[in-house]
């Protein structure tokens, strides 16, 4: 929740150190499905090049009673902004930055949520606080600038005017390194004194416009920032990503300036379009999808030239019907998008660094210059016709069991980390600076991991991966186990990261047994005992667990590689493997080997489970695999994905 006053004090945190909190939403912390949102109190429902329609959640009032000159008054408890008028109500304000071009600004309430309260004291005033620079001030003159205080209250309180007098209101607030930015002020509690009745506005839809001024020079996004610029900006624009992707202007380019991300890192002169994804799967666009994107032109559009792109690298895709030269209303292309990771990952320097800080959300571009003919995957017959039999001599390889890996986040407190030298090779800017959750000494923080497929076998065992940061510059003492069994302890000290690895003698690796499938938990005890003593808090950032999953489908999809060796470390041989995978609840079931092939003759037939009798369809299917490097992706149809939206490419 970005919740800022001032721009100069926004920065000004940011550069400091400060530390704030925002909440996220509860999504599938599995990562190969994760789409990790940071919930905020500010939503944007729609974004043009000249109209927002946000919608804005406040927070339930709470108070505490307080007393000044002798007489008590209630007072807003964790207030992140006031309506700074001496003498009127100490009513909170929350304001919003935005980056959007600043002529012609306004904002209007839509629609609002509102809820009636009577209070039982009058709320505070704000009352002018007199600072004592090492002089006594004298107890007759404050006495006098109390009193004149007191009756300036007293006039705002006795009319039946209320306080503030809008809703919303938004005006420019500076630019920041080509960024023109504008603060948008919301008032959700509105206070009527003469009535002592305060009008909470839980729920508010504003409508925000703006124009460009087509004579300026000055750009609305600058499109190069550095690193450390988009770090200030990503954590204090709400319409961050909005922005970038829009058509607003952008200043010159500077060659020596880095970009958003690496896979911008290149010429998109001849990329048509782009298509932005925000979660790992198979992405299907039809002819009616890129008809939709504004100015986009399909004259002459022959699909057999169609390219995707990641980055740089072409990828191949799967395209039906593209054989005849038309795209035609039942055709459609599909393609493997990953969400933006592991873009600043650096296993020595930056082993936090999981996710984007930035972006989650990654582009594909396409091109359809008839210079050659795009990638595409192949056809590839994986029907189950060769027989175990020794007088054949072509042994079948099969398993319980493959090797998986889950990565669990998610984004719910930002800190600044401020005791960080910004300086050194493991400065600020290097550190994840988003936390899933807090612990502090003396308690207990407990987090549910989902393993879906667990093998039972009790002579495999699973091996965990965190990374956890020191919160205060203290030193640090925690404990942490799966299911009451202990994986973890460990001691650091200071504002530092703390990565906890598998032991290579696996001593810290938990049995299997001892799993579910499904729901486990991870247990953080923080038992005090350092000389930091109650003063001792670390953030815990993400989970990796890794383990000997069934063949079973979670949700209709599953990812999986042959098993690299068995449960005794014996390497499995390559060659023709058979896999069988039971638990999806549709028989229209797509294949993919991962960057090479789509998948079919492989036998759906149904299948029941002998203990729960629950019915599920099971693929079956042989491959010749040379590689441990070789993956498979099947997914029931109701899982292919559509893009987050696509887009005019103007890069």
């Amino acid at each position: 929740m970005r919740k800022n006053l001032f721009l100069l004090g926004i920065i000004g945190s940011i550069l400091l150190g400060n530390s704030l909190s925002a909440q996220s939403l509860k999504t599938d912390t599995k990562q190969k499905k994760e789409v990790v949102h940071r919930v905020k109190s500010f939503k944007i429902l729609e974004h043009t090049k000249n109209k927002m329609r946000v919608e804005v959640l406040s927070p339930k009032p709470e108070f505490e009673i307080v007393t000044e000159n002798g007489k008590e008054y209630l007072k807003f408890k964790k207030i992140e902004g006031l309506k700074q008028e001496l003498g009127t109500p100490e009513i909170p304000q929350i304001s919003y930055t935005l980056n959007i071009p600043t002529e012609n600004l306004s904002v209007r309430v839509l629609s609002k949520e509102t809820e009636s309260i009577r209070l039982e004291k009058k709320i505070k005033p704000i009352f002018q606080d007199i600072p004592n620079y090492g002089v006594e001030i004298d107890a007759t003159r404050e006495s006098e600038i109390r009193k004149i205080e007191e009756q300036n209250a007293k006039q705002s309180y006795s009319f039946g005017k209320t306080y503030p007098s809008q809703l919303a209101e938004i005006l420019p607030s500076g630019s920041f390194r080509g960024n023109e930015l504008v603060a948008l002020k919301i008032n959700p509690y509105v206070y009527t004194p003469s009535q002592n009745v305060l009008a909470y506005h839980s729920k508010m839809i504003l409508e925000i416009t703006f124009s460009e001024n087509p004579n300026s020079t000055k750009s609305v996004v600058n499109r190069n920032p550095s690193l450390s610029e988009l770090e200030v900006l990503s954590k204090t624009v709400e319409n961050f990503q909005e922005a970038r992707a829009s058509n607003f202007s952008g200043g010159k380019k500077n060659k020596n300036s880095n970009s958003l991300s690496a896979s911008n890192n290149f010429d998109t002169t001849e990329k048509k379009a782009k298509v932005v994804i925000d979660e790992d799967g198979i992405y299907r666009v039809t002819l009616l999808d890129l008809e939709r994107v504004n100015n986009l032109s399909l004259i002459n559009f022959d699909p057999r030239y169609l390219k995707v792109f990641k980055g740089e690298e072409e990828i191949p895709i799967y395209f039906k019907g593209e054989d005849d030269g038309k795209f035609d209303e039942a055709d459609y292309f599909e393609f493997w998008g990953e969400r933006r990771v592991k873009t600043y990952f650096n296993k020595v320097d930056s082993p936090d660094m999981y996710q984007d800080p930035y972006l989650p959300e990654n582009y594909y571009y396409l091109s359809w210059e008839k210079d050659k003919l795009g990638l595409r995957l192949v056809d590839e017959n994986v029907a189950p016709i060769i027989v175990d039999d020794p007088r054949i001599g072509d042994d079948v390889y099969s398993s319980d069991y493959y090797d998986e890996k889950i990565h669990y986040e998610e984004d719910r407190i930002f800190s600044r980390l401020g005791y960080i030298n910004h300086n050194t090779v493991l400065g600020a800017s290097q550190r994840d600076h988003w936390f899933w959750r807090e612990s502090r000494a003396f308690t207990t923080e407990v987090i549910e991991i989902d393993l879906p497929g667990l093998h039972g076998d009790g002579s495999a065992s699973a091996k965990f991966t965190m990374a956890l940061h020191g919160r205060t510059n203290t030193p640090h003492h925690a404990t942490i186990s799966i299911n009451n069994q202990q994986a973890f302890n460990t001691t650091w000290s200071g504002q530092s990261l703390q990565m906890l690895y598998p032991n290579p003698n696996g001593t810290n690796d938990i049995p299997q047994s001892l799993l579910h499938q499904g729901i486990n938990n991870v247990t953080f005890q923080m038992d005090g005992s350092t000389s930091a003593g109650e003063n001792d808090v670390i953030l815990i950032n993400w989970i990796d667990a890794e383990y000997k999953r069934e063949f079973i489908a979670d949700n209709d999809q599953i990812i999986f590689r042959k098993p690299v060796e068995d449960l005794f470390g014996v390497p499995f041989e390559f060659g023709v493997w058979e896999f069988n995978v039971k638990g999806f609840k549709s028989n229209n079931i797509i294949a993919f080997k991962k960057g090479i092939s789509r998948l079919n003759g492989a036998v759906i037939g149904t299948f029941t489970d002998p203990e729960t009798k629950e019915k599920s369809f099971r693929f079956r299917m042989q491959d010749r695999i040379l590689s441990n490097e070789v993956e498979y992706i099947l997914i029931s149809e109701s899982q292919v994905k559509t893009p987050k939206r696509i887009e005019l490419n103007t890069a």
